[in-house]
């Protein structure tokens, strides 16, 4: 959230036209199994939603994506480095 709100207040320097405004995700989302058939849905719900889960990951570097107006994919646009710095994060529940 605190690399958006500097993002905003330089985003009259990122835009490539007037008519271009540029759009910050404020709601963080990690795709997990997005493709999934109802029937999968279904049968891992019945399965996992009353199991517990906890996981941890690192992360080295946030990637900044761009998308061309007349293209469906994305290309990585820069890169930031997290300098190692280390956050304590807790998971909320999933079910």
């Amino acid at each position: 959230m605190d690399l958006i709100k500097e993002l905003k207040q330089v985003q009259e320097y990122i835009k490539p036209n007037a008519q271009t405004k540029p759009h910050f995700i404020t709601d963080h989302i990690i795709s997990i199994a997005h493709k999934l058939l109802p029937w999968q849905y279904e049968k891992g719900w019945l399965e996992y939603s009353n199991t517990h889960f906890n996981a941890s990951f690192m992360v080295n570097e946030l990637i900044l994506l761009k998308r061309n107006e007349d293209s469906k994919g994305y290309r990585v646009f820069e890169r930031f480095p997290l300098l190692n710095q280390v956050k304590k994060l807790e998971q909320a529940s999933l079910f």
